[in-house]
């Protein structure tokens, strides 16, 4: 029942992840040349990954959220998946308002 409903959240993944490749970058900015919440979490993973922390969480600060957030959808717990939703929105409108997101 959970492979059923991880399908399409695969798929989609799936979709996105060769629309970056083929767009070379965020689907959001190329499109509507503005950032997107997720903007800079590719880089931050890469560069947690490599030992650079400072450098992870200056592309995006709640990077270490987003598994969090894909296994809170996957089981559907509802509560964890608005938190983290909302946590993202506001920090996506401090770093309009006040910082270039790189």
């Amino acid at each position: 029942d959970k492979i059923k409903t991880a399908r399409p959240l695969l798929l989609g993944l799936a979709v996105s992840l060769f629309l970056i490749y083929a767009l070379d970058g965020c689907i959001i900015r190329a499109l509507f040349s503005i950032p997107c919440p997720a903007c800079g979490l590719s880089r931050a993973w890469l560069n947690f990954f490599s030992g650079k922390i400072d450098a992870a969480f200056y592309y995006h600060p709640l990077f270490f959220l987003a598994p969090i957030l894909i296994i809170s959808a996957l089981f559907k717990n509802k509560k964890f998946v608005f938190i983290i939703a909302a946590l993202f929105a506001f920090i996506y409108f401090i770093r309009l308002c006040f910082f270039e997101i790189p």
